[in-house]
């Protein structure tokens, strides 16, 4: 390999000992390289900048979902505890309010009946909320749907009791005069 080096050299050399190719060209090609290998460099130090920032701004956005997703999950959990608590209260004032209906005696449950079925309407709309609750998830509106739900059970029977209280109260002093 040597040899092949030696003769390039004598080739390019002339009897007086210097270069035939012009020193200008020589020096203007050796900086041309070094530019193109400047260039390398620097389109190899952005890439690399540009990959840690693409890697950096992917982590932060999977660590934004991760607290987002807590926050949503705490959310839930909270909404979760407080439905419970509210559709406990309302359950626990609905079983109340039917055994008082029930403990009633009226006179003509025909007359009642609108009230009756109201409340087997609300109730069915419930069931069906419930089962909603479990396919769509903790969703606002739902939740508000299901807590009118029971304050509209609360309300018709708190009506019909009431309505009920009057026809007692027209009946004993319908029996007071009577006498």
């Amino acid at each position: 390999m040597k040899d092949k080096f030696e003769i390039s050299v004598k080739k390019a050399v002339d009897k007086n000992g210097t270069f035939l190719q012009d020193k200008e060209i020589v020096w203007k090609g050796i900086e041309h390289k070094m530019q193109k290998s400047k260039v390398r460099k620097l389109y190899f130090r952005l890439s690399i900048a540009a990959s840690i920032l693409i890697v950096a701004g992917i982590g932060a956005l999977i660590l934004s979902a991760n607290r987002n997703s807590n926050v949503i999950n705490d959310y839930y959990c909270e909404v979760s505890a407080e439905l419970s608590q509210t559709e406990f209260y309302f359950a626990q004032m609905i079983e109340q309010k039917m055994e008082e209906v029930d403990n009633e005696s009226t006179p003509d449950k025909e007359y009642f009946s609108l009230f009756f079925d109201e409340i087997d309407i609300l109730g069915k709309q419930y069931e069906e909320y419930k089962k909603e609750l479990t396919v769509f998830g903790y969703q606002e509106e739902l939740i508000r749907a299901i807590i009118l739900n029971r304050q509209q059970q609360l309300d018709e029977l708190n009506r019909l009791l009431t309505e009920i209280k009057k026809i007692k109260n027209y009946e004993n002093r319908k029996k007071s005069y009577s006498i």
